[in-house]
């Protein structure tokens, strides 16, 4: 075992998390900052300023979303309006594979998909605090 690689990776590790935590509070504070900025841009009717060589401007997006989470009725919907090309049958891959993993930890077996469902096992390498 190389124990200089087997270092780097930690230290690496230990730097990355560390980053993360940063950019999460630095995200944090982004955030609090465009609520204020938004309502002052919005109170003097300004669209955008120009700071230290950056334009700062209110961004408008729309998005379409079931109402109340009820997916169903809205595809129901999309689908009576002709819009039956924005209707997708899926499944959540992260709660499925939730599922199998509960199912692993339990030791049960996986229930038969007849192969219509892939399961693959990811092996990787991590690092924590001893």
């Amino acid at each position: 075992m190389d124990m200089e690689i087997l270092a780097k990776f930690v230290e690496l590790t230990a730097e990355r998390k560390s980053l993360e935590a940063k950019a999460k509070d630095i995200k944090a504070n982004i955030d609090a900052l465009e609520r204020q900025l938004k309502e002052q841009f919005i109170q003097a009717g300004v669209q955008s300023i120009n700071v230290d060589s950056s334009t700062v401007y209110l961004h408008r997006q729309i998005w379409a979303r079931p109402a109340n989470g009820d997916f169903r009725t809205a595809c129901r919907s999309l689908r009576a309006l002709g819009l039956k090309d924005f209707v997708e049958p899926r499944f959540n891959v992260q709660a499925l594979s939730a599922y199998y993993r509960d199912l692993e930890q339990a030791g049960e077996a996986f229930p038969n998909t007849h192969g219509h469902i892939e399961i693959n096992e990811v092996i990787g390498i991590r690092a924590r605090k001893s």
